[in-house]
């Protein structure tokens, strides 16, 4: 049987020994906040190896006790061979399960070029310790504090899994591998989803379900990869400016920048920028057709592809609602409900008793809200994510595989409201309707829960359709 794995309540701080300074002034600044908490400020940095030591295990025990880890990012510490051989792949593993990762810049450097970019900033990237004056300093090291406070507090949320005796439950790991691909120096992370089967679709006793959630019926699929967020503007970006090479086609022109909700000299709408977000690049695309984003995946097998061996493309929905779950049988991977503080939703609206909040009326950051148990992020909310499927109005004859369902299809999609449907530019050619899966930021909270349809023409550009990408490890047979 499994051993439950350690909790998670101490913080694990990486740094540069040259770095140790500001270390010890958080140190100071944080012991009354810890003081009779039990937890710990737990300290790594490249001063402590002994030459042919191995390092990998103890940090790896430490980051399993960690609930929360903030990495001082300098120069020193990215030019350190401990930091990259050691830590960093420790800590996105750790990240995977549920370890809080938090950064602030020491210095000037490009960590926006590495993974941990990825995580949240508690300051503003261009503010930098080291070039603040004392006063500012000593602010600076007041947020980090607080912020780091209010990540031990915080509840993460658990998955449930269905009984053992149930024939639905999911086979699932504590651990999940973590891939990164290379988009001229972006970085791309996929999930190992390990292979399992789960009842899919929503029972007759699920709150504010619709009729096109059913029947109910297990699907057996295997491991596959997929983006542990949705595409961000940033490497949209990277992939639409490719130029063909020898040897590639592309199939179709992708604008650099279709997004709305950005900065007016990139696009044509505009963003409120949330504190310490310089620009949108960490938003997820969004305004890009069902082809678009299927050029998008073909770009990436021309290039990448042949390099990896893997097949890129979009999620079949049953990977989609599997990989949403995460061994979960409730309506989210959360639980009976949502708030606004764990998805990006129109907040005006409650779901099953929950509460209502803040409606933020646009689009956030990829990575901004907790991950579901396999470490996927923003699968509730955000934006309505394109699957490979054609629309089917019920799972009636639905492989049982986990393959798309790209034959057939129905052209009315069975839930969404009318004005969507009146909003929708369809075009002329393929009419096959194509599935949507997660909810967005501008729908009610029920169209946010695991097991709910939507559909769309698959010419459609709207400021709340985006997309994440999906592979088999080892080449194309699941995903046509």
């Amino acid at each position: 049987m499994p051993q439950p794995a350690p909790e998670r309540r101490h913080v694990f701080i990486s740094y540069s020994h040259v770095d140790r300074i500001w270390v010890e002034r958080l140190q100071r600044m944080m012991a009354p906040l810890l003081q009779g908490t039990g937890q710990e400020l737990r300290l790594w940095d490249d001063s402590q190896i002994e030459a042919g030591r191995p390092w990998r295990p103890a940090i790896e025990a430490a980051l399993a006790e960690a609930k929360v880890a903030l990495l001082l990012v300098s120069d020193a510490f990215l030019a350190s061979k401990f930091v990259i051989n050691e830590v960093l792949p420790a800590l996105l593993a750790a990240a995977a399960e549920g370890l809080r990762v938090l950064w602030v810049s020491v210095s000037p450097c490009l960590v926006e070029r590495t993974p941990i970019g990825a995580y949240q900033a508690v300051l503003s990237p261009s503010r930098h310790l080291e070039a603040m004056n004392e006063v500012e300093q000593a602010e600076a090291l007041n947020t980090i504090a607080e912020t780091i406070r209010g990540a031990l507090a915080a509840e993460r949320p658990k998955a449930t899994l269905a009984p053992a005796a149930t024939p639905q439950i999911l086979r699932w790991s504590r651990t999940t591998e973590v891939y990164w691909e290379k988009l001229d120096g972006l970085a791309l992370p996929l999930l190992r989803i390990p292979a399992g089967r789960f009842l899919m679709g929503s029972p007759p006793t699920e709150p504010e379900r619709s009729r096109e959630e059913g029947p109910q019926r297990e699907v057996t699929l295997n491991d596959f990869l997929i983006g542990r967020t949705p595409i961000t503007q940033a490497q949209w970006r990277v992939v639409a400016a490719w130029q063909e090479r020898s040897g590639e086609s592309w199939d179709r022109e992708l604008k650099p920048n279709p997004s709305w909700f950005q900065g007016m000299a990139q696009g044509e709408g505009t963003a409120s920028l949330f504190a310490d977000e310089r620009n949108t690049d960490n938003r997820p695309v969004e305004r890009v057709s069902w082809h678009d984003a299927m050029e998008f995946c073909n770009r990436l097998n021309q290039r990448l592809g042949q390099r990896s061996g893997r097949h890129y493309t979009l999620p079949s929905e049953a990977q989609w609602e599997y990989a949403c779950r995460a061994g979960t049988t409730t309506p989210f991977a959360f639980g009976e409900t949502i708030t606004p503080e764990l998805a990006n939703y129109d907040g005006n609206y409650s779901y099953a008793n929950g509460p209502k909040g803040i409606d933020r009326e646009q689009t956030t950051p990829v990575g901004m809200f907790p991950a579901n148990a396999w470490g996927l992020q923003d699968m509730h909310g955000n934006v309505w994510e394109w699957c490979l499927d054609h629309w089917h109005r019920s799972y009636a004859g639905a492989p049982a595989d986990g393959t798309a369902w790209v034959n057939g299809g129905d052209q009315r999609e069975g839930s969404g409201r009318q004005a969507d449907r009146q909003q929708a530019q369809v075009n002329a050619g393929d009419d096959a309707r194509r599935l949507l899966r997660g909810g967005s930021w501008l729908f009610h909270p029920r169209y946010c829960r695991s097991a709910c349809r939507y559909s769309a023409h698959p010419g459609n550009r709207i400021n709340n359709l985006g997309f994440r990408v999906c592979c088999l490890p080892q080449g194309r047979f699941l995903n046509p």
